[in-house]
């Protein structure tokens, strides 16, 4: 049995950090990722694209600090979903304002510096 190499990408990080990531890994020929780190994330566009780019397979994501317990094999319809949950909780009237950009985790950490 042939082993496939499966790259770790953290949903928290920005695109030009996973696309770094992807690159250095590319003589390992990963065509598998894992999504780690969605309950901490803000958006999910970054990581997406970057797995689109790679391109690779979305093999599992996890969404929690328990590794056994909070990994799972992603569906597509529970992805879209999960990330339209995220886009509703940013006002994105303030995030384009502050940010002056699509950039929503500028608008949401003003948001929450605003409600300290």
């Amino acid at each position: 049995m042939m082993l496939e190499p499966v790259l770790v990408l953290p949903a928290t990080l920005q695109r030009r950090v996973l696309a770094s990531v992807v690159n250095d890994y590319q003589p390992f020929q990963c065509g598998m990722a894992i999504i780690s780190k969605l309950d901490e994330s803000l958006s999910m566009g970054e990581v997406l694209s970057t797995v689109i780019d790679g391109p690779m397979k979305i093999a599992y994501v996890t969404d929690g600090i328990s590794v056994a317990d909070d990994l799972h094999q992603p569906k597509a319809n529970e992805l879209i979903r999960f990330a339209k949950h995220l886009g509703e909780q940013v006002d994105s009237d303030k995030a384009h304002r502050y940010a002056g950009s699509n950039d929503v985790r500028a608008g949401k950490a003003f948001e929450m510096l605003n409600s300290m």
